[in-house]
């Protein structure tokens, strides 16, 4: 007796170490929280499976390219807030002095390439695509300025990669590096730190949402439309497919209420404003609230279909955790 009373006192002070977490009701769909934090993180989740299949820091790469045999596309990574000036320059180791009055550019975060920050490097009308010879400068942003990153620029492309011509910042030097495409993924990635490139993605046919930092125009913060830093939900670029239902209930929503014609492959659908922020800039203090009333469909790369809420985006009282209930719908005999 004396043993089980010694053994219940024990569990009992190590059960009091514990913070208490507070109870919520139970939800009929899968409930799943983003342990990554997304404001540093980038995760990709697989609706199928329920599980997230990788992730990287956000800090980890600069520019990304698409690697279909076909591909030129080539993206920026705001969410590690860099930047693309289109520039004057002849080569890449001339000396870039910015006056105050460049056009930094971001990636628009919907995937539509005439929308990249970066834009048609390069004649699309003949293959394999010839450059430009266009300079670009990418930098980081570090309000109020912008501090170069690296200038370059790409020679072409064919069916099998890139030529990349680099100069960092801080370096005399000419760096030529050949990007290698694999087409089981949608783009793989280089980091001008690191000189070399990355695979960070998984094949594109095992994730739908990668959870992500990125550059998007946000209004409402103050009184015109301002290009903000924000952590939302990107869709996969192949073959996933999503829309926002706000007038029907996550529980009334049925397999038999889908509407093929809604849905959207804009990557940026579900986004970032399933939830609200309020700032308190003397303080430096940001509050969000989600709104669980806006339900996404999702059509996953498997074409399988789930409605989607987000029901919180905080864990243990620190923010950028996204909670959210998903379920499958299935069509009814």
């Amino acid at each position: 007796m004396k043993r089980i009373s010694l053994i219940f006192l024990m569990l009992l002070l190590l059960w009091s170490c514990f913070e208490k977490d507070k109870r919520v009701q139970p939800y009929p769909g899968e409930v799943t929280t983003i342990d990554h934090d997304v404001t540093e993180y980038q995760s990709y989740f697989d609706l199928e499976t329920n599980r997230v299949v990788t992730f990287n820091s956000i800090s980890d790469w600069d520019l990304a390219f698409a690697c279909r045999p076909e591909s030129w596309q080539i993206r920026t990574n705001s969410g590690n807030e860099l930047f693309i000036y289109r520039s004057d320059l002849a080569r890449v180791n001339d000396d870039f002095v910015p006056d105050g009055s460049e056009e930094w550019k971001y990636d628009d975060p919907d995937g539509d390439p005439d929308s990249f920050a970066i834009g048609v490097w390069c004649d699309t009308n003949s293959f394999p695509y010839q450059s430009k010879n266009e300079i670009f400068v990418i930098s980081r942003k570090v309000d109020p300025t912008y501090a170069a990153v690296a200038k370059f620029k790409i020679s072409y492309a064919d069916s099998t990669g890139y030529q990349l011509i680099y100069n960092n910042t801080g370096d005399s030097g000419i760096h030529q590096v050949r990007i290698s495409k694999t087409d089981s993924v949608n783009f793989t990635y280089f980091s001008f730190s690191k000189n070399s490139q990355l695979d960070l993605e998984p094949n594109r046919k095992d994730f739908d949402l990668v959870f992500t930092p990125y550059y998007d125009l946000v209004y409402g913060i103050v009184e015109y439309p301002l290009p903000y830093l924000v952590r939302g939900v990107i869709l996969n670029s192949s073959n996933v497919e999503a829309m926002l239902e706000s007038s029907i209930s996550f529980d009334e929503i049925s397999y038999n209420m889908i509407d093929q014609s809604q849905f959207s492959r804009s990557q940026n659908i579900i986004g970032w404003d399933w939830k609200n922020v309020t700032i308190d800039f003397a303080a430096g203090t940001a509050t969000y609230t989600v709104y669980p009333d806006r339900v996404y469909i999702i059509k996953s790369f498997e074409g399988s279909y789930f409605k989607l809420r987000f029901l919180s985006y905080y864990l243990n009282g620190i923010y950028g955790y996204p909670r959210f209930e998903y379920k499958k719908l299935l069509p009814v005999n």
